[in-house]
Protein backbone atom coordinates (compact mmCIF):
# COMPACT_ATOMS: atom_id res chain seq x y z
CA UNK A 1 0.00 0.00 0.00
CA UNK A 2 2.83 2.59 1.30
CA UNK A 3 4.88 1.55 -2.46
CA UNK A 4 1.02 2.38 -4.39
CA UNK A 5 1.01 6.19 -2.64
CA UNK A 6 4.60 6.71 -3.47
CA UNK A 7 4.08 5.25 -6.95
CA UNK A 8 1.41 7.97 -7.25
CA UNK A 9 2.63 10.22 -5.63
CA UNK A 10 5.59 10.44 -8.57
CA UNK A 11 2.93 10.52 -11.51
CA UNK A 12 1.05 12.67 -10.05
CA UNK A 13 3.91 15.45 -10.00
CA UNK A 14 5.75 14.44 -12.61
CA UNK A 15 2.95 15.11 -15.31
CA UNK A 16 2.85 18.52 -13.67
CA UNK A 17 6.38 19.55 -14.44
CA UNK A 18 6.66 17.79 -17.81
CA UNK A 19 4.21 20.63 -18.68
CA UNK A 20 4.04 23.63 -16.11
CA UNK A 21 3.81 24.23 -12.12
CA UNK A 22 -0.06 23.87 -11.96
CA UNK A 23 -0.80 27.09 -9.37
CA UNK A 24 -2.66 26.32 -5.94
CA UNK A 25 -4.99 28.06 -3.77
CA UNK A 26 -2.02 29.75 -2.05
CA UNK A 27 -1.87 32.07 -5.06
CA UNK A 28 -4.23 35.04 -4.22
CA UNK A 29 -3.53 37.43 -7.13
CA UNK A 30 -6.59 35.46 -8.57
CA UNK A 31 -10.19 36.02 -8.39
CA UNK A 32 -10.63 32.36 -10.09
CA UNK A 33 -8.19 29.36 -9.23
CA UNK A 34 -8.38 26.09 -10.35
CA UNK A 35 -7.44 22.64 -9.44
CA UNK A 36 -5.21 19.90 -11.37
CA UNK A 37 -9.04 18.48 -12.08
CA UNK A 38 -10.35 22.04 -13.30
CA UNK A 39 -12.31 22.33 -10.04
CA UNK A 40 -12.29 25.91 -8.71
CA UNK A 41 -10.54 26.94 -5.05
CA UNK A 42 -12.88 27.96 -2.95
CA UNK A 43 -12.87 32.42 -2.98
CA UNK A 44 -10.61 34.44 -0.33
CA UNK A 45 -12.21 34.72 2.99
CA UNK A 46 -11.29 38.03 2.86
CA UNK A 47 -13.67 40.15 1.22
CA UNK A 48 -12.65 43.32 2.27
CA UNK A 49 -10.01 44.29 0.01
CA UNK A 50 -10.76 47.10 -2.72
CA UNK A 51 -7.90 46.22 -6.20
CA UNK A 52 -5.66 43.75 -6.84
CA UNK A 53 -2.22 42.35 -7.56
CA UNK A 54 -2.84 41.79 -11.06
CA UNK A 55 -2.92 43.86 -14.23
CA UNK A 56 -5.76 43.18 -15.28
CA UNK A 57 -9.13 41.79 -13.77
CA UNK A 58 -10.25 40.05 -17.38
CA UNK A 59 -8.09 37.39 -18.41
CA UNK A 60 -6.15 38.44 -21.70
CA UNK A 61 -4.80 37.17 -24.60
CA UNK A 62 -1.40 37.39 -25.73
CA UNK A 63 1.73 35.74 -26.72
CA UNK A 64 5.06 34.91 -24.52
CA UNK A 65 8.41 34.29 -25.30
CA UNK A 66 10.70 32.12 -23.23
CA UNK A 67 14.21 30.54 -22.69
CA UNK A 68 15.17 28.50 -24.69
CA UNK A 69 13.58 29.63 -28.43
CA UNK A 70 10.10 28.52 -27.31
CA UNK A 71 6.88 30.54 -27.94
CA UNK A 72 3.69 30.53 -26.56
CA UNK A 73 1.20 32.18 -28.77
CA UNK A 74 -2.83 33.16 -28.25
CA UNK A 75 -2.58 31.96 -24.79
CA UNK A 76 -5.24 33.24 -21.80
CA UNK A 77 -2.68 35.45 -19.88
CA UNK A 78 -2.89 36.94 -16.14
CA UNK A 79 0.07 39.06 -14.87
CA UNK A 80 0.72 39.72 -11.18
CA UNK A 81 2.17 43.00 -10.68
CA UNK A 82 3.19 42.16 -7.01
CA UNK A 83 4.65 38.76 -7.44
CA UNK A 84 5.99 39.61 -11.06
CA UNK A 85 4.38 36.02 -12.43
CA UNK A 86 3.07 35.78 -15.47
CA UNK A 87 0.62 32.63 -15.58
CA UNK A 88 -1.60 30.89 -18.21
CA UNK A 89 -5.09 29.35 -18.12
CA UNK A 90 -5.29 26.08 -20.81
CA UNK A 91 -8.55 23.94 -20.36
CA UNK A 92 -9.77 25.34 -17.05
CA UNK A 93 -6.42 25.04 -15.08
CA UNK A 94 -4.10 27.77 -14.07
CA UNK A 95 -0.82 27.49 -14.82
CA UNK A 96 2.99 29.16 -14.63
CA UNK A 97 5.49 28.54 -17.03
CA UNK A 98 8.09 26.06 -16.45
CA UNK A 99 10.29 28.17 -18.31
CA UNK A 100 11.73 31.85 -17.74
CA UNK A 101 9.76 34.18 -19.33
CA UNK A 102 11.48 37.22 -21.44
CA UNK A 103 8.76 38.83 -22.63
CA UNK A 104 5.14 38.61 -23.43
CA UNK A 105 2.36 41.03 -24.62
CA UNK A 106 -1.52 40.99 -23.18
CA UNK A 107 -4.60 42.24 -24.64
CA UNK A 108 -7.48 42.67 -22.50
CA UNK A 109 -10.42 44.82 -21.85
CA UNK A 110 -10.47 47.60 -19.72
CA UNK A 111 -13.64 49.58 -19.34
CA UNK A 112 -15.40 48.18 -22.06
CA UNK A 113 -11.97 48.81 -24.63
CA UNK A 114 -9.57 46.68 -25.84
CA UNK A 115 -5.71 47.65 -24.33
CA UNK A 116 -2.54 45.77 -26.06
CA UNK A 117 0.50 45.86 -23.63
CA UNK A 118 3.83 44.75 -24.19
CA UNK A 119 6.44 43.34 -21.41
CA UNK A 120 9.83 43.12 -21.54
CA UNK A 121 12.66 42.39 -18.60
CA UNK A 122 16.56 41.53 -18.79
CA UNK A 123 17.39 45.22 -18.31
CA UNK A 124 20.01 46.31 -15.73
CA UNK A 125 19.42 46.15 -12.55
CA UNK A 126 17.67 49.27 -11.18
CA UNK A 127 16.51 50.54 -7.46
CA UNK A 128 14.62 47.82 -6.25
CA UNK A 129 14.37 45.64 -9.56
CA UNK A 130 16.39 42.77 -10.65
CA UNK A 131 17.01 42.15 -14.72
CA UNK A 132 14.45 39.61 -14.37
CA UNK A 133 11.44 42.33 -13.55
CA UNK A 134 9.45 43.37 -16.02
CA UNK A 135 8.70 46.60 -17.45
CA UNK A 136 5.93 48.16 -20.02
CA UNK A 137 7.77 49.29 -22.90
CA UNK A 138 5.90 52.24 -24.51
CA UNK A 139 9.30 52.75 -27.32
CA UNK A 140 11.58 49.75 -27.77
CA UNK A 141 13.62 52.68 -30.33
CA UNK A 142 17.09 52.28 -31.94
CA UNK A 143 18.97 54.08 -29.38
CA UNK A 144 16.67 54.23 -26.39
CA UNK A 145 13.56 52.39 -24.52
CA UNK A 146 11.23 53.80 -22.92
CA UNK A 147 9.97 52.12 -19.84
CA UNK A 148 7.36 51.88 -17.49
CA UNK A 149 7.59 49.82 -14.00
CA UNK A 150 4.24 48.98 -12.72
CA UNK A 151 3.87 48.02 -9.20
CA UNK A 152 1.13 48.06 -6.32
CA UNK A 153 1.19 50.29 -3.48
CA UNK A 154 -0.74 47.83 -0.59
CA UNK A 155 -2.29 49.58 2.64
CA UNK A 156 -4.51 48.28 5.55
CA UNK A 157 -7.33 51.06 6.47
CA UNK A 158 -8.72 50.55 9.24
CA UNK A 159 -12.38 52.68 10.37
CA UNK A 160 -14.05 52.55 13.59
CA UNK A 161 -16.13 49.18 14.44
CA UNK A 162 -15.29 48.11 10.84
CA UNK A 163 -12.90 45.30 9.80
CA UNK A 164 -9.61 46.55 8.35
CA UNK A 165 -9.89 46.70 4.30
CA UNK A 166 -6.99 45.95 2.37
CA UNK A 167 -6.29 48.57 -0.55
CA UNK A 168 -3.95 48.30 -3.94
CA UNK A 169 -3.33 51.26 -5.29
CA UNK A 170 -1.61 51.50 -8.83
CA UNK A 171 1.87 53.57 -9.20
CA UNK A 172 4.24 53.68 -12.15
CA UNK A 173 7.74 54.62 -12.25
CA UNK A 174 9.11 55.82 -16.07
CA UNK A 175 12.44 55.03 -16.90
CA UNK A 176 14.56 55.70 -19.87
CA UNK A 177 16.86 52.99 -21.25
CA UNK A 178 19.96 54.31 -22.54
CA UNK A 179 21.17 51.41 -25.70
CA UNK A 180 24.25 52.46 -26.31
CA UNK A 181 25.65 53.17 -22.42
CA UNK A 182 23.35 49.91 -21.45
CA UNK A 183 22.25 52.21 -18.72
CA UNK A 184 19.14 52.82 -16.52
CA UNK A 185 17.81 56.28 -15.84
CA UNK A 186 14.82 56.98 -13.46
CA UNK A 187 12.89 59.86 -15.40
CA UNK A 188 10.01 62.15 -14.70
CA UNK A 189 7.13 63.07 -17.09
CA UNK A 190 8.08 66.70 -16.59
CA UNK A 191 9.53 68.54 -19.47
CA UNK A 192 12.81 70.38 -17.44
CA UNK A 193 13.86 66.86 -15.59
CA UNK A 194 13.63 65.27 -19.34
CA UNK A 195 16.09 67.89 -20.47
CA UNK A 196 18.01 67.43 -17.83
CA UNK A 197 18.33 63.53 -17.89
CA UNK A 198 18.91 63.62 -21.76
CA UNK A 199 22.19 64.52 -22.48
CA UNK A 200 22.13 64.58 -26.42
CA UNK A 201 20.84 67.60 -29.02
CA UNK A 202 17.81 68.18 -27.59
CA UNK A 203 17.24 71.44 -28.93
CA UNK A 204 16.83 70.01 -32.47
CA UNK A 205 15.76 66.71 -32.27
CA UNK A 206 12.99 68.13 -30.07
CA UNK A 207 11.92 71.03 -32.88
CA UNK A 208 8.09 71.85 -32.73
CA UNK A 209 7.35 69.54 -29.28
CA UNK A 210 4.83 71.26 -27.67
CA UNK A 211 2.87 69.09 -24.74
CA UNK A 212 -0.07 70.87 -23.00
CA UNK A 213 1.48 70.81 -19.76
CA UNK A 214 5.30 71.17 -19.32
CA UNK A 215 4.98 70.24 -15.86
CA UNK A 216 3.32 66.34 -16.50
CA UNK A 217 3.48 64.97 -19.71
CA UNK A 218 0.30 62.04 -21.21
CA UNK A 219 1.87 59.10 -21.96
CA UNK A 220 0.96 59.77 -25.65
CA UNK A 221 3.65 62.99 -25.16
CA UNK A 222 5.99 60.84 -23.68
CA UNK A 223 6.03 58.56 -26.92
CA UNK A 224 5.91 61.26 -29.08
CA UNK A 225 8.85 63.36 -27.36
CA UNK A 226 11.13 59.95 -27.50
CA UNK A 227 10.42 59.14 -30.60
CA UNK A 228 11.87 62.58 -31.80
CA UNK A 229 15.16 61.60 -29.37
CA UNK A 230 15.46 58.54 -30.98
CA UNK A 231 16.07 59.45 -34.02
Amino acid sequence: MKNWIVLMSIVLFGSTNLYAQTLGSTNKAFDESYDASGKPFAKNPNANVEGSEVLNQNWGIGDVKLTRNKKYENAELQFNIVTQQLSFKKEGTVFAFGDNVLSFTITYDLNGKSKNVYFKNNYPSIDKQSNASFYQVILEGKKLDLLKFLYKKREERYEYNQPFKLVYTDETDWYLFDKTNAQMVLIKTSLSDLQKKYTGNWADLTAGFQPKNKKHLSEEEMLQLFQMLDK
